[in-house]
């Protein structure tokens, strides 16, 4: 008998070692195996019965692990009776959010508990997060409850969930110079100044875009036709498209990017009325009113067309970019979302809510948001609603996306681009149509605000041809300097340690704009020295350029000289160099136009002297200076490159 026990004690010791190591050694399985299949029944954090979590279990769902900003997350409890295997409808359910530290989330409506609706015929009670904007954590625990009829103590479960608060975007290149061609008008039917000052068809944008050596356009191509036969299954002014796409070309023909944008919902000024869209709606002083040139954000076959055309210019070749523009509108604007927003929102509508008319439907929710908590609440959730509306046309788009603004709306929403960007743009181009005092004075204050510095490095910035705008001084206006100032200005960016993506100079405005004094030649030379400038703050010339002129020029002067020094700094021999002449206004250069050297060796230098003369037929006395434009060519390694120098200099304004 003792040997027995002997015997059984030893059988017992090597099965608990056996039990211990098997434990030990799939520890992490039996705990993903637990946490899987046992942490729905069994809180972490409350007391539970024991009775009833053998007697009920809850499962909270979700459809995915992860979340963007943005993105409201639905969910869905479902209890079920273990032994019957039956779903349990009498039971309360509560569901509330926490972050990490445990602290309570609310909801945009500033819920501290999710609303839930119980579904018959899935038998699971089914909520939707909006989380507040307010908020921004990285992860967050939904803990859901359910309280059962008999006085046993409620079963929880938790689930953890991540919110990808900050986008992911493509990368673009940095540094680079582009035109921006806006007009609604056609630009194939307007002459225009070419490159050897002569009046012609559109066909010499080509030659401008070599000359100044751009690195691509941006061209608004999308927009709706009005005043004509329509169609809303194909609204878009075809002829409009058409050239766009034959810029784009163009500038693929040269190596050159081409961006293409649409104009989602804003007509220009153009009724609605003769598209074949509803209007939309704004808020006006406390009153709602139509907006006859903007189309009605309720219009599904609008989403439907703008999807259909992104993605249509993405498949063209010669495309770079597709952008879009007046999607977000300010926030008393799209005011028709309200029903769809009461729809979402409001726990309780009206019995014969699905037999009212549109128009009683409107009439209820704009009552329903004359309050102002419930307009609080209306302004965030449309930013949800509109963000989830891009998503869904942007998403199969593989090439970079960019959206056009301008200075009013940045300044009237400072978290513009936040949610641009986690709508799925990956850069802006923002028009600036103010002067350069004014952006000396307010501009830089709102650049350092927090929303918009975070994207400083994303914004290609787009300046108007104004010549009012860029007086230097009452004294001496110089307009034309006072642009190519504010162009580096901003792109330099003082308030960031990061430089602005670019530079776009709008070229129909440059034809056509308020020139003053100047001819189109004359800023679009200041555009060249602009993206000259933009360029050498992220890289170097392999050819350092010196250009020294007077300071000023009497009128009744005969000649003045200027002195070109070049110099090769790169490591390799510069090959083909040039320096060409461009003709201004009051200057004729005396001699050959064009200077040439066949090769430039490493750390060679060379100089010249050109001597100009005034042009006294000219209107010298309308302003107070003259230009001197140089473009400067070189090839390199096989490879060509240019650049264009302007000198702006003083008249000094002499009787005859």
């Amino acid at each position: 008998m003792k040997r027995f026990f002997l015997t059984l004690s030893w059988i017992f010791l090597v099965v608990m070692i056996l039990v211990l190591s098997v434990g030990n050694v799939f520890y992490s399985f039996w705990q993903v195996f637990f946490q899987k299949y046992f942490s729905t029944a069994i809180s972490t954090s409350e007391p539970f019965s024991f009775a009833t979590s053998q007697k009920y279990e809850i499962t909270l769902q979700f459809n995915k692990g992860s979340f963007l900003r943005y993105e409201p997350i639905p969910f869905s409890v479902i209890v079920r009776d273990r032994k019957k295997l039956t779903v349990v409808s009498n039971v309360f359910i509560r569901v509330q959010v926490k972050d990490g530290t445990g602290r309570i989330l609310r909801d945009i409506r500033g819920y501290d508990e999710l609303w839930l609706q119980y579904d018959q015929e899935t038998g699971d009670w089914r909520g939707l997060w909006y989380p507040s904007l307010e908020e921004n954590p990285d992860t967050v625990r939904f803990v859901a409850s359910a309280q059962f009829q008999d006085p046993a103590e409620p079963i929880v479960v938790e689930r953890e969930v991540f919110l990808r608060q900050r986008p992911s975007l493509r990368n673009i290149r940095q540094g680079m110079t582009f035109f921006f061609i806006e007009e609604m008008e056609s630009l194939s039917r307007r002459s225009l100044l070419s490159v050897d000052n002569e009046e012609r068809d559109w066909n010499t944008l080509p030659q401008w875009m070599s000359l100044l050596n751009v690195d691509g356009v941006f061209v608004m191509g999308g927009v709706t036709r009005f005043m004509e036969e329509y169609s809303l299954q194909d609204p878009w002014n075809n002829q409009k498209l058409q050239e766009s796409l034959t810029i784009s070309r163009w500038a693929s023909g040269q190596g050159r990017s081409c961006g293409i944008w649409v104009k989602a919902f804003r007509g220009d000024g153009n009724l609605i009325s003769g598209t074949g869209y509803e209007s939309s709606w704004y808020q006006k002083d406390n009153q709602w009113v139509r907006d006859v040139s903007t189309i009605s954000f309720q219009v599904e076959s609008r989403y439907r067309s703008l999807a259909a055309l992104l993605n249509s210019l993405s498949q063209q070749e010669s495309v770079s970019y597709v952008g879009l523009s007046d999607f977000l509108l300010p926030d008393n604007y799209a005011m028709e979302l309200a029903i769809p927003f009461v729809e979402t929102m409001v726990s309780r509508l009206p019995d014969d809510w699905t037999n009212r008319t549109w128009e009683q439907k409107f009439a209820f929710a704009r009552n329903y948001i004359e309050n102002q908590q419930n307009y609080q609440v209306f302004t965030q959730w449309k930013r949800y609603y509109l963000v989830s509306r891009l998503r869904d046309i942007l998403g199969p788009i593989r090439k970079p996306l960019f959206y056009v603004l301008n200075w009013e709306e940045l300044e009237a929403r400072p978290d513009m681009l936040e949610v641009l960007a986690q709508a799925g743009f990956d850069f802006f181009v923002v028009q600036l149509k103010m002067s350069y005092r004014e952006f000396l004075d307010r501009g830089k204050q709102l650049l350092e605000h927090s929303a918009i510095r975070l994207y400083l490095s994303r914004i290609v910035w787009v300046n108007q041809v104004q010549y009012q705008n860029f007086y230097l001084s009452s004294e001496r206006t110089l307009p034309i300097d006072g642009f190519v100032a504010m162009n580096e200005h901003v792109v330099k960016n003082t308030v960031s340690s990061e430089p602005s993506l670019g530079l776009a100079v709008n070229f129909y405005k440059a034809m056509y704009g308020n020139r003053g004094p100047y001819n189109p030649i004359e800023w679009l030379m200041g555009a060249g020295e602009s993206f000259r400038r933009i360029r050498e703050i992220f890289t170097s010339f392999p050819l350092d350029i010196d250009v020294v002129t007077p300071r000023s020029v009497d009128t009744n002067a005969n000649t003045f000289l200027v002195r070109l020094r070049l110099q090769n700094r790169s490591l390799l021999p510069l090959e083909k160099l040039s320096v060409e002449y461009i003709p201004t206004r009051m200057v004729r250069l005396n001699g050959t136009p064009r200077l040439d050297w066949n090769t430039l060796a490493p750390g060679e230098t060379s100089e010249a002297l050109l001597s100009f003369s005034l042009d006294l037929a000219s209107d010298k006395f309308v302003r107070d200076d003259i230009l001197v434009a140089l473009r400067v060519s070189w090839s390199q390694g096989g490879k060509s490159d240019s650049t264009i120098l302007m000198r702006s200099i003083f008249q000094n304004k002499l009787e005859q």
